[in-house]
Order: C-alpha cells, then structure tokens, then sequence
C-alpha cells in the first residue's frame, strides 16, 4: 500500500516531460539557418554583383523607355548599353517584358549602370527582409521558435531565390510584393494590399494573375479595385510615353516575342536551355515532341489540377481560416501552363509558409510531404544535371536516353505537380466535418512557437 501510494505520489522521471526534445529541435534548426543564411549570401548577393546579365537588359529598356526610344529595339539597347558605363550586353535581344515593367523600373534609369546595380540587389535584399518578416506573421511564429527558425532556413536556402538575385530577376520581387499584399489584406489594410499586388503583377503577370482572380472572387472589392486603378494608371503612362515619343514599339516587341519563343532563350524546345524551365510544356514537349500537344495537355493537366483545388475549397466551411493553404495551392498552379523558369519558383516560399502554419495540426503529413518534395529547389538540379552532361561527366549513352530527357532532367515541373497533388489532398482533409475543429487553420490561436 505505501509502495503503491509512493509511486502515485512521486512519478518517475521519465513521466516528466524533458526539455532535451524541444531544445534539440531548436539547435537543429538554427544550425539549418546558419547553414541556408550563408549558401545565401554567397550564391546570392555576392555573386549578384558579378553577374547581373539579366537585370542588364531590363535597365537598358527602361533607360530606352525613360529618354523615348524604342526599349525592343536590340541595336538601340547595345548603344545604351555601351555609353552605361559597363552593362553587359550579351541578352539585349532578349527584350519581351510590357513597357508597365520599365515604368516601374524608371527610377533606376537614371543611374549610371553600377549604381544601378547596386540599387537594385539593396531593394532585392530588402524586399527579401520584408518578405521573410511577412512569411512569418502568415505562418503565426515566433522568429525565435524551432519553427520560426526552419522556416527562415527553408526559404534562404531556396536555390531559386539564390539565382533571381543573382541575375537581378524579377522573380524576386513580384513574389516579395505579393507576400506583402497578402499579408496586408491579412491585417485589413485593403488600400496597401491592392498596390502592392499591383506592383507585382506589373513586374510578373504571369505570377499574380491567379491571385488577382482568386480576391475577385472572394469579393475583396477594395484590394482588387485599387489594384485594377493602379495597374491602369501605370500601364496608361507606359503606352502614352511611347505614344508622344512617336516610338514604333509594337512590331518589335511582336518579333522578339516571336523570336524568344520560338527557338530562343524563353523556348522550353530547344535542347541548349531546355533545362531552365518548370512550366509542364517542358517535359510535355519531351515526351510527345509536339509544341501543340505540350501546351494543350499542359493545360488539361493544369486545369485538372486547378478543378480539384476548386472542389476542396468548395468544400471548406470555414474559407478564410484555411486562404493560406488556398493561396499556396495558386503559387503552384500559377507555375505549371505558361512559361516560367528556374528562378520564378522562389513562389514556393507560400508552400514552405503552409506547411510550418500546420506542423503542429492533423494536417502535419501533409505538411510533410510538401517540405520533402519542395527540397529539391534547395539546388539548381536541373541546371547541374545539364552541366554534367554538357561535360561529359555523365556518360553520353545516359544522357541520350528517354528516361533522361522526359523524367529525370525536367524533374522539376513533376516535383510541382505533386506539390500541387498535396495540397489539394490536404484542402480536402480540412474541409472533413470530422476534423473542423482542429483541421490546419494557418492562424490557429495558442499554436505559435
């Protein structure tokens, strides 16, 4: 009896919850920052100043937009080019952004090139700053917590993000501002969240475009109707300059398109640079060799994808305690039907943001599955697979293969895909009446840490 009444009364140790387990986790996932913070800096910032080809081409545009010259004529971006003061030239035949992207890009126009340069990677890593902080208050975490800390570690250690700063992308900051939309609409600043979409959506349409739908929708008039103002008050100003300037833009900008895409350097067909895109025309095209067949059946699993999103959100009884993992599935499916490359997946930042929101929910599985098929953009895999075989490093009889060129070298859209299948998986695992109470809310009051 006072054996027994002992043991009720003076539980073992290992009854006792220890703080080794948590403390641990912590340790971890600081180190994992530590680790992802510098593969950022060297493979971003610091290599950033040493490349910047890309944002080469868009500065010498809207220098040509801002003095009232043609911005798609090649002859006359190599002369601004020249008297810049250094921009590289190699991609100036490349030019196929809307004028709306130099109207945005103006201000930099009136730097001499490094300067530039110089200001453009400082807004970059500070668009990265406010991203990073507004990723945090979605996924309602402490910076300090093990979670808090992994997702800091999982973004910076995002190859994508990685090479957009390198190559002074636009990527970047059309994601940034659309994170700081979104958790400006959060928060209830409608006014903010409409400008900062916006800005985005001028920068990379292709990106916002679903999102912008998606508000529609959803009826947040005041966001989506200054958005709409925004974006055609910028988009005025663009034509009109062009307009007065009596610049014939039009058939130029056409024949670049034309040229770009058709056996240029944004064709997902042609085998030099193939391997840059995550779009599923990509692997599509390698499969069936028909563009046509690659953009329809592109579209067809794209819009499958997209009906099943729809269904579970459908579904959802409680919508706005689960936008967060409805604005992730977008980021995915936003990457899939139209041309996008490498850098642009740095849109997975929301996935990674989701996935830490419901660590500690019944969604955690799904949560899971969508961090471990997300790492892979922790490299350039693609990219390296391609140099490998370029080098001769992989054997010749390797690289010419079927299972080669339409599975593994385009592994990145399929990754996407399978991103997108779980997420879809996990909206439906939310809407079960079942779990309504405890389903995965992003914002679940008590849960931060």
């Amino acid at each position: 009896m006072d054996r027994a009444h002992a043991n009720c009364q003076d539980p073992s140790p290992s009854a006792s919850p220890s703080p080794r387990g948590p403390t641990l986790r912590r340790v971890l996932a600081w180190l994992l920052l530590v680790a992802a913070a510098a593969m950022f800096c060297y493979r971003g910032p610091w290599r950033a100043m040493r490349s910047g080809t890309d944002f080469a081409l868009y500065y010498c545009s809207s220098v040509a937009w801002a003095e009232g010259s043609n911005p798609y004529a090649p002859g006359n971006l190599r002369d601004i080019a020249a008297r810049s003061g250094g921009a590289p030239a190699a991609l100036l035949d490349n030019a196929v952004s809307p004028p709306v992207t130099y109207v945005l890009l103006s201000p930099l126009a009136l730097l001499p090139w490094r300067q530039a340069q110089g200001a453009w990677l400082g807004l970059n890593l500070l668009l990265t700053a406010g991203m990073l902080w507004s990723l945090l208050r979605l996924a309602d975490v402490r910076p300090g917590s093990a979670r808090g800390v992994l997702l800091l570690a999982l973004i910076l250690g995002l190859a994508p993000l990685h090479t957009g700063l390198k190559h002074g992308q636009m990527a970047l900051a059309c994601t940034a501002l659309l994170v700081g939309a979104i958790h400006a609409r959060q928060v209830g600043r409608e006014g903010a969240a409409g400008m900062l979409l916006a800005a985005a959506g001028l920068l990379k349409p292709q990106i916002v475009l679903f999102f912008g739908l998606y508000w529609l929708c959803r009826k947040r008039w005041r966001a989506v109707l200054t958005a709409g103002a925004v974006a055609g008050i910028v988009t005025a100003v663009a034509f009109l300059r062009l307009h007065l300037a009596g610049v014939p833009w039009w058939p130029q900008w056409q024949e670049n398109i034309s040229r770009c895409f058709h056996g240029g350097y944004c064709d997902y067909a042609a085998p030099d640079h193939a391997h840059i895109f995550i779009n599923l025309q990509h692997p599509l095209y390698a499969i069936f060799g028909s563009r046509e067949a690659a953009t329809w059946i592109g579209w067809a699993l794209t819009a499958a994808l997209a009906s099943a999103g729809l269904a579970a959100w459908w579904r959802t009884s409680d919508g706005p305690r689960h936008e967060l993992s409805i604005l992730a599935f977008l980021a995915v499916v936003c990457l899939l039907p139209v041309y996008h490359v490498f850098y642009d997946a740095v849109a997975l930042v929301l996935v990674l943001c989701w996935a830490v929101s419901v660590w500690n929910t019944p969604l955690r599985p799904h949560a899971l599955a969508a961090i471990l098929l997300a790492l892979p953009f922790m490299v350039s895999g693609a990219a390296a697979l391609h140099v490998l075989a370029e080098t001769g490093r992989v054997p010749a009889g390797w690289a010419g293969t079927w299972w080669w060129r339409t599975l593994l070298l385009p592994h990145q859209p399929y990754l996407l895909t399978a991103i997108g299948a779980v997420l879809v998986s996990a909206l439906f695992r939310a809407a079960r009446p079942a779990s309504a109470g405890a389903s995965g809310s992003p914002r679940n009051p008590g849960s931060r840490g």
